[in-house]
């Protein structure tokens, strides 16, 4: 039996799987502009999006297009405050 995050993401693992397979095709093709756009649909993990935010700042975080779905859902809108 694996590992169960407490956290169940916004994102299906159908639409996961769906966007790994877009940018598989996209990153065999040669096309890594494609591969990045196709990379960002995904929600950043939570670890991830609360380092970034820290490093970052939040206006950073969201000019640069992450999808932060995950976050918000887990930790509310306020989050999204610097």
């Amino acid at each position: 039996m694996g590992f169960k995050p407490a956290y169940k993401s916004t994102m299906s693992d159908e639409r996961r799987k769906e966007l790994a397979r877009e940018m598989s095709i996209a990153m065999k093709s040669g096309n890594m502009d494609l591969a990045r756009e196709i990379a960002m649909k995904a929600p950043m993990p939570l670890p991830l999006a609360n380092v970034l935010k820290q490093d970052w700042g939040i206006k950073r975080l969201r000019e640069a297009g992450f999808n932060l779905d995950d976050a918000v859902a887990a930790y509310g809108k306020e989050w999204l405050q610097d």
